[in-house]
């Protein structure tokens, strides 16, 4: 189960999840620089 905050699957938990189905040879270092990159964008433009 992807982790929690109060109950309720993260932002992050969700985006790490799509990440692994999508790209299963990405390793857990991967996955989160994945979503730190996407998040750092998103905000910066």
């Amino acid at each position: 189960m992807p982790p929690t905050a109060n109950g309720r699957v993260t932002d992050a938990a969700a985006a790490a999840a799509h990440i692994r189905a999508t790209y299963p040879w990405m390793d857990g270092r991967n996955v989160t620089h994945a979503i730190n990159q996407s998040t750092y964008y998103a905000w910066h433009g």
